[in-house]
Order: structure tokens, then sequence, then C-alpha cells
């Protein structure tokens, strides 16, 4: 109901839809190209950057004060695009990145997208009917799959970095490097593209949020699934997945301050 009434007025779901499906894949694709990190972490940037927005950006806009009404809708209907638009994008745009033929990086489109449809489009198909039809026990059955996503997606960072504790911390400060500049490029992003489509303040934070929030959790089962679980993706998205909740904190702190008060803070305050 909530996705139907925002489809009433689309203008801004259908900039935010754009902007995360098409937008932040090209401008990782220009970031990867200009700082040339080796493959694996090449690939797991792109990984993440093709992914839907995650849930948890829904939290963070009701955190910074926000109607959550746009991020919601937004988060559903990239997810339930990504069944197609993750391994289509990421499949066109991977060609891009030198690989040094290495064969791990074959993108198996037909694969990728039945697992996209079983793990992430029934789930929000479920959650939307849930929404809309299910009177009694609504908020219990919520709040399990809430958790129950946020465990299966700890499991996942675990086994990531586990499996290869050693070489992650080889690779810690270049991931840390990178996963930092890629996330603060999809704020900026989104919030540039509010301000460039004439937003409301609110729904800037919305499109930043929703860009900035990424599902890590698909990620790392597209790459335990398809890549081997390769160690530099792996790395990329796990750090991702722990690095987006704490940027996420801080802007959401930062932006209700700012819609609160209408106007960014002075460099003297």
């Amino acid at each position: 109901l909530m996705l139907l009434r925002t489809w009433k007025r689309p203008k801004n779901l259908l900039v935010i839809v754009f902007s995360q499906i098409i937008l932040l894949p090209l401008f990782t694709l220009s970031l990867i190209l200009l700082l040339n990190p080796t493959p694996g972490l090449a690939m797991g940037m792109l990984m993440i950057a093709c992914c839907p927005g995650g849930n948890v950006s829904n939290f963070f806009y009701q955190l910074a004060g926000g109607n959550t009404e746009l991020s919601i809708s937004a988060t559903t209907s990239s997810s339930l695009l990504s069944a197609i638009s993750t391994p289509l994008i990421f499949g066109i745009f991977s060609g891009l990145i030198v690989t040094q033929g290495n064969t791990n990086f074959d993108i198996p489109l037909v694969n990728m997208i039945k697992t996209i449809s079983w793990i992430i489009i029934v789930p929000t198909s479920l959650g939307v009917f849930i929404q809309r039809f299910l009177k009694r026990g609504k908020r219990l059955v919520q709040l399990i799959f809430r958790y129950a996503s946020f465990m299966i997606l700890i499991a996942f960072m675990a086994i990531a970095l586990k499996n290869n504790f050693d070489h992650f911390l080889n690779h810690l400060g270049e991931v840390f490097f990178l996963v930092f500049l890629m996330n603060l490029l999809a704020f900026t992003l989104g919030f540039g593209i509010g301000k460039l489509t004439k937003m409301s303040k609110q729904n800037q934070v919305a499109t930043s949020l929703e860009l900035g929030i990424q599902n890590s959790g698909l990620g790392l089962v597209l790459i335990f699934n398809f890549f081997d679980a390769n160690g530099p993706m792996s790395f990329v998205a796990a750090w991702w997945g722990i690095w987006h909740i704490i940027a996420g904190f801080a802007f959401a702190m930062l932006y209700k301050r700012y819609l609160q008060n209408k106007e960014w803070p002075s460099v003297e305050s």
C-alpha cells in the first residue's frame, strides 16, 4: 500500500531507483578506473555498487527525523528489480575492469538471477504481502525477518573474515580506504542528485541514504556462490557491511541537525 501511494507521484522514487541501479555503479566504475585497485578488490566494489539498497537505510532515515515512506518504497523497488539489474549491470560493467585473465570472474547471469530471486524477490514480496494483508502478528513477523536477515549477514561476514583472516589483515588498509571513498562517493552522489532534481530536504536525505546503504549481505551471498568466496571481493563486501552502519549512523545524526536547522552548520560552528 505504501509502495502504491508513492508510485502515484513517482518522480522522486524513479530518480532514486535510477540512481541506485545505474548511476552508483557507473560512478563506482569511474572510481575504480581512477584508483586502479587489484582486480579482486575492484570486482568487490562493483558488486556492492550493483546490489540494491539495504533495509537498514529505512532505520537511519527515521533516525534522521524524516518520513520513511519514500525510503522504504525505494528500497523495496530496487530489491524487486535486483534479480535482473544486479547481474546485468555487474556483467556489463565488470567487462570494463582489467581482470588479467582470471577465470573466476566469469559472470553466470542465469544462475545469479535465480539466486537473487530466491533470496531477495521472494522475501520482499512476502514482506509486501504481510504489510498489506496480515492483521495479527504483523509486528512479530517483521521483527523475526529483520533479526534473521541481520544474523545471516553477520554469519556471512564472519565466515568471509575467518577463512581469509591473514590475507584480510594484509589488505586492511587498502580495503578500509576503498570502502571509505566509495561510501563517501555514494552519500555525496545521492545528496547531489537530490539537489539537482530539486527535491525537498527530506527527500535529498532519503536519496543520499539509499545510495550510501547497500545490501552487502546479498553481495556476500553472490560472492560465496559464484566467485568461490574470492578473498578480496569478500573483504570489500564484509567491511562494507560494517562500515555503512557506522557511516549511516553518523550521517543520520548530521542530517537530523540539518533538517531541524534547515541549513548546514557553518564552518565556525
